[in-house]
């Protein structure tokens, strides 16, 4: 202890002022120090736990307006019913069986979706549609604004409240197929459990009903025109019928004949030149037809390839699809732009069939023409052998073609008819409900109290965050472990705050077994080793700024001295008023109001000298007044007041570093109006001694 404080020539003075100081961390000293930290939890305790209540108040409003949203699931499979299945025609190029994903969006298409928002009155229900609000303070504040300025104000618009609850069912609502299988669940959120179960259930009873309407409707347009095709086809039958009887009555032929040869050549050359012409005029229709055919891509030619009229299937599934997504999302959605573009597509390979199959006709009407010109020559020459009654049995044999033609035109449509009616008493699509929704038993995700106690414990850590933040930013000096680095100080101890109102004599006499008294004699005693064994007989009491308390310690040392039976001479330089010491035995005390000159100091070290007094120069801070630095070279030692968590370390070695450069001893350091209790939740090696029991 006397090797470190002994005194030293200026030359190693100067070298321990130029020497760094040690490091802050020994090495390997790189992890959290988990004791530390709850050291500085239980320091800034108080501050944690209101910032915690504050953020957690805070965060109430947003737990309290959490509403619970339950969900509710149906499964369900989507299959085509059977008979439909089995009936199937093998030559339709439209694929076989159901196809889901058509099927998951007809179940969420907007038609369906509305009729489920009017069936349940959601535009009703406050949490699907909120009702407009009140204008604001704000917009009550521009409206009259403008109105004294002669502006109008335009009436906000009625929210539409179908469209709101539209989309609130929207966001709500999820589909998703279960795997590869037909199985499809039916997901919904709502507010309340029945409500959340009765619209999935809706929405799979509202979907089937809506694709059996659908069914039916395009099912009766076919019947409707089936009917006017059935009849218009049996008066065409019944004209046939009747030219044939009347031409046979009038002919008197018979009902069963045996053609001569030449009848028959002339019978098998007619049905030739008909063979040709009808397959002209069809070539021709065809023809006709083609030039219209860019403007209709999906209806189909007669006797196109197959490539064709499976190129338009798929273009009428393209069709579909992209009025489905369009009808849902709008014309701007990317998938019905890439639908629309994928129709286009189809549709130019659609006009590239027609135009191949068109030239072909062309090519097969120019060989139909030579093939009818030469029928008709050897026809002309057939004819010119034959008999008026063979002319006439020749007649009444293309009749009776011409009825069997519209007898079996009639069979088709009449067939057709039959399976439009046998398909219509079949569900389009047959849904199977695996599991009903029911009514769920909790809510979705957490409760309000898991967020509360979520929102507790991150309020929490943002106030341990805070306080260490504080922690960090905190450059004082609240421990003499934090002075033993710089070079020019020597710390001497620590003095607790006075108890009480802070009346030093009261501590000094009446309590003379206190904390303060106990370690003023500590402080007293480190500061005699530290001066060779005796107090200094001059002695420089100062602080970096005001407010430090370093007059009351000055007056405290002069008491404790005088209470030992050493006179003391006590001046006061540059000092507040107010600032006098208590009257006590045994102390001179002197007030100076300006800084004395060399022969002034130098008469009051001789009268201290002579009274055999030690001498107290109570200075002005050293930051705010050169007198302390002057007197720190007249003084043998001095003493720099520094107070606990309230003076900046940086403050205190600036204002050590100028007392030595005049003074040439290292600046005695003591910490003042140290709170006890705090001090003992650091992790300083003084604050165990702290924290030990202590006197009153």
């Amino acid at each position: 202890m006397n090797d470190q404080f002994h005194p030293r020539s200026r030359a190693d003075r100067a070298r321990m002022r130029l020497a760094p100081p040690p490091p802050l961390l020994r090495e390997g000293e790189t992890e959290i120090d988990w004791l530390q930290l709850v050291r500085m939890v239980r320091r800034r305790l108080p501050l944690i736990a209101a910032l915690t209540a504050g953020l957690t108040v805070l965060s109430l409003p947003l737990i309290l307006s959490q509403v619970p949203e339950y969900a509710a699931r149906a499964r369900v499979i989507l299959s085509q019913p059977l008979p439909a299945t089995l009936s199937t025609d093998p030559n339709d190029p439209r694929p076989a069986g159901l196809d889901i994903s058509t099927e998951m969006e007809r179940l969420s298409a907007r038609s369906t979706v509305e009729a489920v928002v009017a069936k349940m009155n959601l535009a009703d229900n406050p949490d699907f549609a909120a009702p407009p609000e009140e204008p604001g303070l704000v917009h009550r504040a521009i409206a009259g604004v403008r109105g004294l300025f002669g502006g109008t104000v335009e009436p906000a618009a009625d929210p539409d409240l179908a469209e709101a609850a539209l989309q609130s069912f929207y966001e709500r609502l999820s589909v998703r197929r279960v795997g590869d299988t037909g199985v499809l669940e039916v997901g919904f959120t709502a507010p309340e459990p029945k409500l959340a179960a009765d619209a999935a259930n809706t929405l799979v009873q509202t979907y089937a009903t809506l694709r059996d309407d659908q069914q039916q409707a395009r099912l009766t347009s076919a019947s409707s025109w089936l009917e006017a095709r059935i009849a218009a086809q049996s008066a065409r039958q019944d004209a046939a019928r009747t030219r044939a009887q009347t031409f046979r009555q009038t002919h008197n032929l018979g009902t069963e004949t045996t053609p001569s040869p030449a009848m028959q050549t002339v019978s098998a050359l007619t049905q030739q030149h008909d063979r040709l012409t009808e397959e002209r005029a069809t070539l021709t229709a065809t023809l006709a037809m083609i030039g219209t055919a860019s403007a209709y891509p999906a209806t189909p030619l007669p006797g196109e390839p197959e490539t064709l009229t499976t190129l338009r299937a798929q273009f009428q599934r393209q069709q579909q699809e992209e009025e489905q997504l369009r009808s849902r999302y709008g014309d701007s959605y990317g998938g019905a732009v890439q639908a629309r573009g994928q129709s286009a597509l189809t549709r130019d390979q659609i006009a590239r069939g027609v135009d191949a199959y068109a030239e072909a006709m062309r090519s097969r009407l120019s060989g139909l023409d030579a093939e009818t010109e030469a029928v008709e020559a050897r026809l002309r020459d057939a004819r010119a052998g034959l008999s008026q009654q063979g002319t006439a049995e020749l007649e009444m044999a293309g009749l009776q073609r011409d009825l069997d033609a519209e007898t079996q035109i009639l069979s088709g449509l009449e067939r057709q008819a039959r399976l439009i009616q046998a398909e219509a008493s079949l569900p389009v699509v047959q849904v199977e409900v695996l599991s009903p929704a029911m009514p769920p038993s909790g809510a979705e995700g957490y409760g309000r109290k898991v967020y509360l106690l979520l929102a507790l414990m991150l309020s929490g850590c943002l106030a341990i965050l805070c306080a260490a933040i504080l922690e960090v930013m905190d450059r004082t000096v609240r421990s003499t472990d934090q002075l033993r680095g710089a070079a020019d100080i020597a710390p001497v101890g620590m003095l607790p705050a006075l108890p009480g109102r802070g009346d030093l004599l009261a501590a000094m006499r009446q309590r003379p077994l206190s904390a303060f008294a106990d370690a003023l004699r500590g402080l007293m005693l480190t500061m005699e080793v530290s001066s060779g064994g005796a107090m200094p007989r001059s002695l420089l009491v100062t602080s970096a700024r005001a407010g430090e308390g370093a007059s009351t310690v000055a007056s405290a040392l002069a008491l404790a001295l005088a209470a030992g039976g050493q006179p003391v001479l006590l001046v006061q330089i540059e000092r507040a008023p107010g600032a006098e010491p208590p009257p006590a035995a045994g102390i001179d005390r002197l007030r100076l109001n300006e800084m004395p000159s060399q022969a002034g100091l130098t008469a009051l070290l001789d009268r201290a000298t002579q009274s055999g007094s030690i001498l107290i120069l109570d200075a002005p801070p050293v930051l705010s007044s050169t007198a302390a630095q002057h007197l720190a070279g007249m003084a043998d030692r001095s003493l720099l007041v520094v107070r606990w968590a309230a003076t900046p370390r940086r403050l205190v070695e600036l204002a050590a570093e100028r007392l030595a450069l005049t003074g040439g001893e290292r600046v005695l350091c003591a910490l003042n109006a140290v709170d006890l209790d705090h001090h003992a939740g650091y992790g300083f090696r003084d604050s165990v001694i702290t924290a030990l029991p202590r006197r009153a």
